[in-house]
This record gives C-alpha cells, structure tokens and sequence, in this order.
C-alpha cells in the first residue's frame, strides 16, 4: 500500500507541484486572475487620454471579460503546467521523482478540482469586489450579477432539497473543461490544445449524427411516453430527477476523465 500512496510522501509531492506550477504558470495566473484590475486599469487610461474623465468598464464587459479569462485560463492552465510530462527529457526526470503514480495523478486532481477553482475565484472576485467599492459608477460585483436569483446564472444544481442556483454548476463545467483539456494534457505529445479541441468536435459531430438517426428512425411517441414514465408528471418532481440525472452524468464524466488521465500516467512511456 506505501509503494501506491503514502501521505508524508504525497504531501511533499504535492508541495513540489504547487511551487513548480508557481514558478512555470504563476505571472499568467496572476494575470488572468486579476483581470477586474487590468481592465479597470485600461478604461481609467483611456478615458483620461481622450477627455472622458475617469471611466470604468460596463458591468456588461466585466461580465463578457470574465468568461473570457476563465475560457483562457482553462485553455492554457493543464498544458503549461502538465504538457512536459510528454517530453522526452522533463518527462522522463519527472517519472523518476520519488511518488507514485497513483500521488502524481492525485497532485494534478486536488490542484485542479480544488487549489485551482478556489485560488482562481477569490482572486477574481475578491478584486472586482474591492473595485466595487471604490464607486466612480463601477457597478455591483460581479458574485452579485452572476450568482442572482433572477437575470443571473441559473443553470442545473443540487442543493439538499434538488433545487437551487449559483456557484455549483458553473464549478461543474469549469471542472469538465479543465479535466478534459488536462487529459488533452497529458495525451497528446504536440499541439495538446488543438488536438484536444478536434477531438471534442469529431466526438459532438458522431453525438449528433447518432442522436439524429434515433430520433429519425424510432417513434417518437415511445420517446416521449417513456421520457415522462422517467421524469414523471408531476413539476417538481421532474426539475428534481433533471437535476439529480444531470448531476449524475457530471460527476461520471469526471469521473471518467479523472481515471482516462490516471491511466495515462501509469502507462506513460518515452
């Protein structure tokens, strides 16, 4: 059991990871996080070059902005800091750092899933939320927009009643992304983004050509009597059994990226 998992080892480990990660990805990080500044920064610039005074970025743009960095972020995060693992030479000297496979696999996952989302989001939130302060007509911060009750986010979550908005299903889908471009990672030798990319849109394309053929070559009564049999009748209970099916398949696609990486790495040879 020490040779798979050993706790004094895999802390020294992960605090390797976490320092290697500052050194290699930390400016970028840092940029990327505190974007609410950067682009307060720039409108405060500009407004003052061109006569305007002091100007602040829209709620709209500082909305449209953060989606962006967090796109940018996921694209950039697992192949700059876990790409070299392919490489012949880096790979190779970190195959021979004293862990296992298994604490190797584990140091991405609790970096991804947890250090990553955690030290992302009070960075970025915790700046625009200090801006919002400072007035100058800056607007309310942005946990406020997007984590409103109504005209906010209000995708699929699970609370202890299966119902509820907010954090949860933005944390799902950021968590799928990185997972999956962190697999990309690891997979690929060369062009790990691109390739990754292609390969989410070959694997939507065969989805839908599938899809299509069911739904043009079976009945779509039967579809839709058995649909109800599984949601049922009643509007609670299917936004309920929508909800649980739907965490469901998120956790499992997790799940299943989370174990596609871990066999990557047991197997990774150069």
């Amino acid at each position: 059991m020490k040779n798979v998992f050993n706790f004094s080892r895999f802390g020294k480990y992960i605090a390797y990871d976490l320092r290697r990660i500052r050194s290699s990805y930390g400016l970028t990080f840092l940029i990327l996080a505190l974007m609410p500044a950067v682009i307060y920064l720039i409108s405060v610039v500009f407004g003052i070059l061109n006569g305007k005074g002091w100007s602040v970025p829209s709620t709209q743009l500082r909305l449209a902005v953060f989606f962006l960095t967090t796109g940018a972020l996921l694209l950039s995060y697992p192949a700059s800091c876990y790409g070299f693992v392919t490489e012949k030479k880096s790979g190779s000297s970190w195959l021979m750092l004293p862990a296992s496979s298994f604490e190797k696999f584990l140091s991405m996952f609790v970096i991804t899933m947890v250090v990553l989302p955690v030290a992302y989001s009070v960075l970025y939130f915790g700046s625009d939320a200090l801006l919002s302060l400072t007035g100058h007509g800056y607007g309310p911060n942005l946990m406020s927009c997007i984590f409103r009750e109504e005209g906010g986010v209000n995708m699929v979550s699970l609370d202890g009643n299966g119902v509820g908005t907010g954090a949860y299903p933005l944390y799902l889908a950021f968590e799928t992304t990185a997972l999956t471009y962190l697999l990309g990672a690891v997979f690929f030798r060369k062009n790990k983004v691109v390739k990754t990319i292609l390969c989410l849109l070959v694997f939507s394309l065969i989805f839908m050509m599938v899809a299509t053929f069911i739904f043009s070559h079976f009945d779509m009564e039967w579809w839709k009597s058995s649909l109800l049999k599984l949601l049922g009748d009643n509007e609670d209970t299917v936004i309920l059994r929508v909800k649980v099916l739907a965490n469901v398949f998120s956790w499992a696609v997790i799940a299943l990226l989370g174990l596609g990486t871990f066999f990557r790495i047991k197997t990774l040879k150069h």
